[in-house]
């Protein structure tokens, strides 16, 4: 999947660092619950991407109340 396809779903990325090289680039997308990384070739395509619960004030606190996903 190109780049412009993966941002046209999540919208505009919070953070793009450019990899070393130029390998691709690195784009991440943060909310008060997830952070999603997608890592991009040197042809803008999509080579991996990862899903984790962020670690925001608003996750800790509730996660304290009840358990999170």
């Amino acid at each position: 999947m190109p780049r412009e396809q993966v941002e046209d779903i999540l919208g505009p990325p919070v953070l793009v660092l450019d990899r070393t090289g130029g390998k691709g680039a690195a784009l991440i997308w943060v909310d008060q619950f997830w952070q999603v990384d997608v890592v991009t070739g040197p042809d803008g395509r999509v080579e991996s991407l990862g899903c984790m619960p962020s670690d925001s004030l608003y996750r800790r606190t509730v996660g304290r109340l009840i358990l999170l996903p």
